[in-house]
């Protein structure tokens, strides 16, 4: 049926760019203006938001964070020399270079700016 509401998922189980903008170090990236700075605020925000909720001893979000992959190998930015030479002649190694230097500038930026994210 058109319109009909299959799924309702309350805001509090939900991690949100609004929850990562008043964590601590979200508050000190916020003020350093990194929100207009980075080239993937979003993503950074929610990293951030996330390290300081997997130090914690306890946090809302245990489940989830024991859900995440412990092993990130798979993932093209962690490819390997010998594995990205299985993309050789395509535009995917070059998205992953650039997206390598992204993260890169993106930390750099971050651990300038607010020496308590290191």
């Amino acid at each position: 049926m058109m319109g009909e509401q299959i799924l309702f998922v309350p805001l509090s189980l939900l991690i949100t760019l609004e929850m990562a903008f008043k964590s601590p170090l979200g508050k000190l990236m916020y003020e350093k203006g990194l929100r207009q700075r980075l080239i993937s605020p979003k993503h950074n925000f929610l990293c951030a938001y996330m390290l300081q909720e997997i130090k914690k001893e306890s946090t809302p979000w245990q489940t989830y964070i024991e859900l995440l992959p412990q092993d990130v190998n798979e993932f093209p930015v962690f490819f390997s020399e010998d594995e990205k030479k299985w993309l050789e002649g395509s535009r995917f190694i070059e998205q992953i270079e650039e997206k390598i230097d992204e993260i890169q500038r993106d930390y750099d930026l971050v651990c300038l700016e607010v020496p308590a994210f290191k």
